[in-house]
């Protein structure tokens, strides 16, 4: 069985994810993020920090917009540390992280299972 890395939170909601790429995208001027004439761009009505609900379709919206509509260089993104890549897909990314207390409870489970 392959062991896979844990997936760790995003520091960041959806939101502040979109809010942040609008600073980085504007040069880090608050006021060109305001007075942004980028119509045209998915993010363009939640860069302000505050919108509705469907703020991870519309970040899946800008990236597939970002690589030119190609779902898979999406899915290939390199662009690790921009702030929406944890979103890319559209959804929020499972976490599978254990604490001690759960890992330890689940392999004596096992290995009561295991006697059996």
């Amino acid at each position: 069985m392959i062991k896979r890395e844990p997936i760790r939170p995003p520091k960041l909601t959806p939101l502040r994810a979109i809010r942040s790429k609008c600073i980085d995208c504007s040069g880090h001027e608050l006021n060109e993020v305001r007075n942004c004439l980028f119509e045209d761009c998915p993010l363009f009505s939640l860069r302000m920090g505050r919108g509705s609900r469907a703020t991870l379709k519309q970040i899946r919206a800008f990236c597939m917009w970002c690589c030119i509509g190609q779902r898979n260089e999406v899915r290939l993104c390199p662009s690790v540390k921009c702030s929406l890549w944890v979103y890319r897909f559209g959804k929020r990314p499972v976490i599978s992280i254990l604490n001690s207390k759960n890992r330890s409870t689940a392999e004596g489970l096992n290995a009561e299972a295991q006697k059996r």
